[in-house]
Formats: structure tokens, sequence, C-alpha cells
């Protein structure tokens, strides 16, 4: 080791100047590469900032934070077209007064939801949370669904609708299929002079899946039922939807609280 020591600084004492630009060259290209490996990882983090989420989640921890922000990547980049390159540098911001947060003092587990708009790509998802400060409250405790990111509904929507899918299950088991209608439903038209009313996704008490109620203001008078059938399918079709892909129940009703919005009063189920 000592002889190679020796023959190396031989060989630099005689030309000095050319190693000293070996040796910055080096330095140079080193330290490019660093610098590029470094912002290439940082536009390529999967997540997105949450500008505002320090200043309102401010009992959550920073892992639980980046917890929050890589969900919302991963939901958004399942709904957009956007590269990966341009999705890793955009911002959303929490939507005003939508966000909120329990604290359970028995089981030392904070729960919160809260909105989120994501300007640059005009869409908007709803985060959901559980989380615990007290290392010794386990995985098991906080599940299920400890944290989440889902589509917006109808009413929360402000930037129009798009044809979302929630990568991750919601509180309710909603198949995913169904979720791709949470902006458009519940929804009234009128078909051939015929009120009518689509219901947001519904469970079976069973657990027998999911289903959209078709309510016809047609006084019990089963006949009629078609036309629901027919303004669901013309409904779906704007959005390239089709009707066939989803399970409904059609009823009749003949209710002035339907037609306030308020219920659907009595009606005959029908499964179609």
């Amino acid at each position: 080791m000592y002889n190679i020591i020796t023959k190396l600084q031989a060989k630099f004492n005689q030309r000095p100047k050319f190693y000293l630009i070996i040796f910055s060259l080096f330095l140079f290209l080193l330290t490019t590469l660093i610098i590029t490996i470094a912002i290439y990882s940082n536009l390529h983090d999967e997540r997105i900032t949450i500008t505002n989420l320090d200043s309102l989640a401010k009992n959550l921890s920073s892992d639980k934070k980046a917890e929050l922000e890589k969900l919302l990547y991963f939901t958004t980049k399942a709904n957009s077209d956007y590269d990966v390159m341009k999705l890793s540098t955009t911002t959303a911001t929490i939507r005003d007064h939508s966000f909120k947060e329990v604290y359970d003092k028995y089981t030392k587990i904070y729960s919160g939801d809260f909105l989120v708009d994501i300007e640059s790509i005009q869409q908007s998802y709803h985060i959901y949370y559980r989380w615990s400060k007290d290392k010794q409250i386990t995985k098991e405790e906080i599940t299920p669904y400890s944290s989440y990111a889902n589509c917006v509904t109808k009413a929360e929507a402000i930037y129009g609708y798009f044809k979302c899918t929630n990568p991750y299950m919601d509180i309710d088991d909603i198949n995913t299929k169904y979720s791709q209608l949470s902006m458009l439903l519940p929804y009234d038209t009128i078909e051939n002079n015929i009120k009518i009313h689509f219901s947001e996704p519904e469970q079976y008490y069973d657990n027998g899946g999911s289903f959209i109620r078709i309510t016809v203001d047609a006084c019990n008078n089963n006949s009629l039922l078609k036309y629901g059938t027919v303004a669901f399918e013309k409904y779906l079709k704007q959005y390239n939807l089709k009707a066939s892909d989803y399970k409904t129940i059609l009823s009749t009703t003949c209710s002035s609280a339907y037609r306030d919005g308020e219920g659907h009063g009595d009606h005959d189920d029908h499964d179609h």
C-alpha cells in the first residue's frame, strides 16, 4: 500500500496541473450528478403537496401528513392523464371550512376529514384519516380505513364532472364501479312528463352489493316504471357510462314529500 501511494505522489508531482484538472472535473461531474438525482427525486416524489395542511392539521405528525399527500397522489394519478413529472409538482389546497377533526379521549384516536381542491387540473377529492399520537395504539385499533382519499360527491364538486374511481374502498364498502357515479347522483329529471329521481349508490342490508334506486312519480302505476329505466340510460350515456353496468331498483311513488325532494313516500320496489 505504501509503495502504491508513493508512486501516485510521484506521478502527481510530475504533472500536477493535469491531475488537478482531472480531479476538478471529477468533482464537478460528481456534484452535477448528485444535484440532478436530488432534483429528479424531488420532482418524482409520489405525493401532492397540500399547501395548508400544516396550518390546519396541527395534531398530525409529519409522517401522517406525508401519508395523506401520498394517498392524494395515487388517487389523482388513477383519475388523470397527467404524467408523473407534472402531477408530482402539482399542489392542492384544503377547501375553506371543510376541515373537521374530533378526538376520542378514551381510544386516544383522532378522526378527521377534509376536501382538497387541485385547481391546476380542475379536480377535488375527499380525504379521511384516523391516527393516534400514542404509539401503544396498534394499527388494528385504528383500522379499518385509517386513511383514504375518495372521489367527491355531486354536492361537493366545484369543477364539474370527471369520471372518478376510488382506488380505495370507502367506509361503506361501496364498489368502486359505483363510486364513478358519486358526482352525478342524486339527480332529478323528467321523462315523458313523469318526474323521476335517481338515488345515490345504496347497499343491501345483507351486504349483497350496491344498487341505484330509481323512483318514478307514477302513483303505483307499474306500467310507467319503464320510463325510469329509459331516463337512467339517457342520463348515464351523456357521461359515456352504461346503465347496464349498474344494479337498479325501480320504485313508484305518489308522495308530495318526494316532489319536494324530502323522501320517496309509499312505493313498491322492483329489481332490474
